[in-house]
């Protein structure tokens, strides 16, 4: 059965300690088709994604992704303030909610009496939250009456004033790119699934790929292929941000932009980001293809944001790879691209329109072919007891959910595995990337067994 949903806007809620989770939908049609491994009620997802470096952590954290919606000529989603990076990931609590290794099946009642202490998910986004939407609207001119105008005085004619051109703004310089070796193809289909040696009853298993929403540019992935790749920062840029044109801004950095509060030049407030977002330990080309996707995503944004993390004291590694690109930015179509980027991609980047709805022609699926082998994130296994998934999604849905477990996860497939969007017990249906951090997953590219 299809089942035509509205698309109106997308807001993923963000809280230090879920108490409810905001059902997302997406335009689009929902196909029931479910993945069921051979004599069992268990399915399996597909999706991948990258990781980063920067944390250890095994917990799910959350994400909040702001979009804000504005009236144009061709009526298309603006987002702003949806960038997250590795610098997140150092923000994270120490404070982990303590749950047993071998979850013990409950009963119903002893479930309902869990409480929110038993699991916290982590904050891990830089972007503060803030879910608006601006409206243009029109305002109804009113006259104001005002007194006869006085005639004035005739004057003497006066002498005309040879007026000068205004000159003309220079255009961007287009920066030549040297081609970057053939990429390995997208992944189709679901990600695979990872299982332990010995499984447990009642017992549901996931395998997530990455860390972050996956869209735009892989922090771990552009410092993978600078390191073992060889590649400059022009061929990162144009491998995760595909058809776009990098430029060279006449005047561009002497320019006075704003980040999370803090107001300065563009060369202070980019190396800035730069050193909260990877640091100086990522290889200098990553760290210039990292101020690029920064200063552009900041004049997108319309010179101010708080959708990036920043970081005083930068060294002298990273002011030196700002300052050797700034003013340079990327454009698609003679604007500003959305430069959006996260920490890491597992195996894969997702398209934008798998997880933020709207089809962006340079944020789709491209593969990040090192974080399999590099990326400590790409195919962590969680597993927790059908009584902790039920309690995380009825908590975070407000359903009650039937007692066939095997069919409360349908998931819809989108570009390179990632999970577009996932049928609940039948009665419900969200965005997958809202739904894997509702129960604790770090991307949306996961694939799931029940035991």
């Amino acid at each position: 059965m299809n089942e035509q949903l509205p698309l109106k806007r997308i807001f993923i809620g963000f809280v230090a300690t879920i108490t409810a989770g905001a059902a997302v939908t997406a335009a689009g049609t929902i196909n029931d088709t479910v993945l069921r491994l051979p004599d069992s009620r268990s399915y399996v997802l597909k999706s991948e994604a990258v990781a980063d470096d920067t944390t250890s952590s095994t917990e799910a954290s959350v994400v909040a992704l702001n979009h804000e919606e504005t009236k144009n000529s061709s009526n298309i989603t603006k987002l702003i303030d949806l960038t997250v990076s590795s610098s997140a990931f150092k923000a994270v609590s120490e404070a982990k909610a303590a749950e047993p290794e071998q979850p013990v099946v409950t009963t119903a009642a002893e479930t309902a009496e869990e409480t929110q202490e038993e699991y916290k998910v982590e904050e891990w986004w830089k972007a503060e939250l803030s879910d608006y939407t601006e409206t243009l609207e029109q305002q109804e001119l009113i006259p104001i009456e005002t007194e006869a105008p006085v005639p004035e005085e005739p004057q003497p004619p006066q002498p005309e004033v040879q007026q000068s051109e205004q000159p003309v703004p220079e255009t961007p310089s287009v920066i030549p790119t040297t081609p970057a070796p053939s990429s390995p193809v997208v992944p189709e289909g679901s990600a695979p699934v990872k299982l332990p040696e010995t499984l447990s009853p009642g017992t549901v298993y996931f395998t997530s790929y990455g860390y972050g929403h996956g869209v735009g540019m892989s922090q771990n992935g552009a410092n993978f292929y600078a390191k073992y790749g060889g590649y400059d920062y022009t061929q990162i840029l144009a491998h995760y941000y595909p058809g776009t044109t990098l430029v060279s801004i006449p005047g561009g950095g002497t320019e006075t932009i704003s980040v999370r509060g803090y107001t300065g030049s563009a060369a202070e407030i980019i190396a800035m980001v730069c050193n909260a977002e990877i640091g100086s330990s990522f290889e200098v080309e990553a760290i210039k293809a990292q101020a690029v996707a920064a200063y552009t995503y900041v004049k997108y944004a319309g010179g101010s944001t708080s959708g990036m993390a920043i970081k005083p004291g930068a060294d002298q590694k990273i002011i030196d790879a700002v300052n050797s690109v700034l003013g340079q930015a990327l454009y698609y179509d003679g604007s500003y691209a959305l430069t959006l980027f996260c920490a890491s991609s597992g195996g894969c980047t997702a398209s934008n329109k798998d997880i933020i709805v709207d089809d962006i022609p340079y944020l789709r699926s491209v593969a990040s072919e090192y974080d399999e082998e590099y990326d400590r994130h790409y195919g962590e296994m969680v597993s927790m007891s059908v009584d902790t998934l039920r309690y995380r999604i009825q908590n975070a849905y407000g359903i009650s959910l039937s007692s066939d477990y095997g069919l409360w996860i349908q998931p819809e497939i989108g570009d390179g595995g990632y999970v577009r969007r996932v049928n609940i017990d039948g009665q419900k249906t969200v965005n997958g990337y809202d739904f894997a951090r509702a129960i604790g997953l770090k991307s949306a590219r996961f694939a799931f067994y029940c035991n």
